[in-house]
């Protein structure tokens, strides 16, 4: 069997691209009626920041909407 090897790459960005992706997907959710709840805009912060990765912040969002 194969190795299971990963395709996802380390991608440097710049703190005027996280924040206009950050935008962008704030914008695509009131598109479609969606607000951002108080957590997830502190985490969209960090992330614009540069604390976080946009991994790390999609799964802190994942984790608080998971039903147990």
């Amino acid at each position: 069997m194969a190795a299971k090897t990963s395709t996802r790459q380390k991608v440097r960005t710049t703190k005027a691209q996280r924040a206009w992706a950050a935008r962008e997907s704030e914008h695509s959710l009131r598109m479609e009626g969606l607000e951002l709840s108080e957590e997830t805009k502190a985490d969209t912060r960090r992330f614009v920041a540069g604390e976080i990765t946009a991994d790390e912040g999609l799964a802190r969002t994942l984790a608080r909407h998971r039903r147990n």
